[in-house]
């Protein structure tokens, strides 16, 4: 029998290899705990959908009836993307919350369960720790009789709802040429919608396909290979790769170049702020400084986020955001709902690109300075220590410039004419891996790997 591994509770979801770190009675356990986290919430109903993935339908069973043990309703919205999930459940009669039974961008081994707030924003934090001590204890809330089962009801509906709200939200500039990787994902009411707009969409792996065969279900520089092909072959104004429950998606121009999400975010911020000056943008501290001038010139004001889809989601709701965005590509924006997807922003970016303008120019005209990223090995047990060092190291640098410790430590450095910098350093790390993650910008390539080359050195020297 299967113990349940207290680490697939992670900051912002509960995921873990199926048959290794959970099986199918810690599903059922999951459900009766989420039903017992939202016993005493006014709403009876609980939205669950599920991914392609192999183990999901029977995962999905198992909480569900999890969930109905403990007096929920169950409303069963079948396969789709999570962020069709979140707007059944922010939609539907009576809810109380939604689960997603999906592994995100994981491989096909991996499953887990996104937990969902009424609004379709994720639980995090303390909420999920409430809920893993529930499961530990088992004190769930169960029907002490048949007749105070919760009912189950089948709702085949729920994708076409969702995908004729796409439409309904956005007024096309023109015409497009798109291409949509769905990587054999949920992600296929964008297509959908683009085609009901009008679009002319090539779509790529767009069969549903929980071993996800074409390639992995993460948009990632090396899965993005068949994508930047068909852009520049098919000469599409852009493309675009979805995860594979859909709830971010990464662009390509129409040159064949990866969009960076900060500039993504910017140039939906600037389509936002021209009908909403003096609107909130949220960004994750791993994009660029220049979002800060950039949003400042446009009449908004930026509000810096911790890096985690579900954080960003909460602060966007607390802060009213026009646009939140996030490192891995998660968007958000105030028009739809607020939660991520990678869905609303490719109907949305055909009426922000307008007239003749191509995607490609708007990223060059944002003039951001060069990312690096690296990934630094830190056994869990040095952590802490070690991040306490980067913060004196930090503190006590020759350099000038400004320390924030909102997500990791960040040193952003002055500029010598006394302006915004474009130059700064980011250690933080990783919730998931034995892992630090540093990440720098420099106003060129070549100084960019410099800066990169220094901090990794100096971090790896305190490991």
């Amino acid at each position: 029998m299967i113990s349940i591994n207290p680490e697939i509770f992670r900051a912002y979801d509960i995921r873990g290899i199926f048959g290794r770190d959970f099986g199918v009675g810690d599903a059922l356990d999951v459900g009766r705990g989420f039903a017992t986290l939202l016993h005493n919430d006014s709403g009876k109903t609980i939205v669950v959908g599920r991914d392609a993935r192999l183990s999901s339908p029977l995962l999905s069973k198992a909480a569900i009836s999890g969930m109905m043990s403990c007096g929920k309703d169950v409303l069963d919205v079948g396969v789709l993307s999570t962020p069709a999930l979140c707007f059944s459940a922010s939609r539907a009669d009576d809810a109380c919350g939604g689960m997603m039974i999906s592994a995100s961008h994981n491989p096909p081994e991996y499953n887990g369960f996104k937990t969902k707030k009424k609004d379709g924003c994720g639980m995090v934090g303390e909420e999920l720790e409430r809920l893993y001590g529930i499961i530990r204890s088992k004190n769930f809330a169960e029907a002490t009789s048949f007749r105070e089962c919760g009912k189950y009801t089948l709702h085949e509906s729920a994708n076409e709802e969702f995908t004729e709200y796409l439409v309904s939200r956005v007024k096309p500039s023109r015409k497009f040429k798109v291409v949509i990787d769905v990587a054999n994902g949920t992600g296929g009411a964008a297509v959908e919608a683009m085609r009901r707009l009008g679009h002319e969409v090539i779509a790529l792996n767009d069969s549903l396909d929980g071993t996800f065969p074409a390639h992995p279900p993460e948009p990632r520089p090396d899965t993005l290979g068949q994508l930047v092909s068909e852009v520049i072959s098919r000469k599409a104004d852009f493309g675009v790769c979805l995860d594979g429950d859909a709830d971010r998606g990464v662009f390509v121009d129409d040159l064949g170049r990866v969009v960076r999400a900060d500039a993504m975010t910017a140039i939906l911020a600037r389509h936002y702020l021209e009908g909403h000056p003096g609107g909130k943008i949220v960004a994750t501290v791993n994009f660029s400084q220049h979002m800060e001038r950039f949003v400042r010139d446009l009449g908004g004001k930026l509000v810096w986020s911790r890096i985690g889809s579900v954080f960003v989601d909460n602060l966007f709701k607390e802060e009213k955001a026009l646009v939140g965005g996030e490192g891995s590509s998660h968007t958000w924006l105030h028009d739809f709902y607020p939660f991520s997807d990678g869905q609303h922003v490719i109907v949305k970016a055909t009426e922000v690109i307008h007239g003749n303008t191509q995607l490609s120019r708007m990223i060059d005209d944002l003039g951001f300075g060069t990312l690096v990223s690296r990934r630094i090995h830190c056994p869990e047990s040095m952590k802490d220590a070690v991040m306490k060092e980067v913060l004196e190291e930090f503190s006590n640098t020759k350099r000038h410039g400004t320390l924030f410790t909102l997500d990791g430590v960040k040193l952003v450095f002055d500029d010598d004419d006394g302006d915004d910098s474009s130059s700064w350093v980011l250690v933080r790390r990783s919730n998931t891996e034995p892992i630090l993650n540093l990440v720098v910008e420099a106003p060129t390539e070549k100084a960019a790997v410099l800066l990169a080359d220094e901090y990794e050195r100096t971090v790896s020297g305190m490991i």
